[in-house]
């Protein structure tokens, strides 16, 4: 066999497959990594969005208040006295 280059390649095949082991461990390290990434920029951009939309509903509550307020003192002050 080891005329025929057999045992030879039996040992580079094993070589191979450990550089092959390793290239998945790293792409599962990276893998791992890039879903915590996107999911510590998600929660981000959710909490972002969620205050966002707090301050629009405040400032149309502000403005809801502010225009019946108007017509209130409108209502009872027609002339504006």
């Amino acid at each position: 066999m080891r005329y025929h280059g057999a045992r030879g390649s039996i040992a580079a095949n094993n070589e191979m497959m450990d550089v092959e082991d390793r290239f998945d461990v790293l792409m599962d390290a990276n893998d791992l990594l890039l879903e915590r990434v996107v999911s510590s920029f998600l929660s981000v951009v959710v909490l972002t969005a969620v205050a966002i939309g707090c301050m629009i509903l405040s400032v149309k509550y502000m403005l809801v208040v502010n225009g019946l307020m108007t017509f209130l003192r409108f209502r009872d002050n027609p002339n504006g006295e």
